[in-house]
């Protein structure tokens, strides 16, 4: 996939939904805010086939042991975190997510539900990062079970 191709899916995006600069930039790099307020990088990767890297930081999280330990068992077998891969920025508490989507020629249909599903589940997790409590004693989180609206089946038991 070239970067022509991403590019040109980018700018049709954005104008079809109003967002300001998501051109590539000399580093195949774009930053724009979806319109649930997730602020999201968009990076072309060239390697193999190509690519599109999304990635955002959703926020500190407010009981950092809680919330890590719940995005560490959400990524186990991505059994609750759907398509995204959950981390933390070093040295700080800050909760990421990043999602690599495989691209081919039907780039310009595939992109737009691709960032709005990146971005509802990155949003949950924003949410999650910055309301969650101490977990029952059962573990389980105050606020549920932890999966996104529309939920994620859960792989094993």
């Amino acid at each position: 996939m070239s970067r022509e191709t991403v590019e040109s899916a980018l700018r049709s995006l954005a104008e079809q939904r109003g967002y300001a600069g998501a051109g590539l930039d000399a580093d195949g790099c774009a930053v724009f805010e979806h319109e649930n307020g997730i602020g999201m990088l968009v990076v072309y990767v060239p390697e193999g086939p190509g690519a599109v890297a999304l990635y955002a930081e959703l926020g500190p999280a407010v009981d950092p042991p809680a919330v890590f330990r719940l995005a560490l068992e959400a990524m186990h077998l991505w059994s609750r975190a759907g398509e995204l891969t959950l981390g933390v920025l070093p040295d700080t508490d800050i909760l990421t997510a990043s999602a690599l989507l495989p691209v081919d020629e039907d780039l310009s249909e595939q992109l737009g539900p691709a960032i709005d599903r990146f971005a509802d589940r990155a949003m949950h997790w924003a949410r999650l990062a910055q309301a969650i409590d101490e977990p029952d004693e059962d573990g389980t989180p105050k606020d549920g079970d932890a999966d996104p609206a529309g939920g994620f089946p859960k792989i094993m038991g």
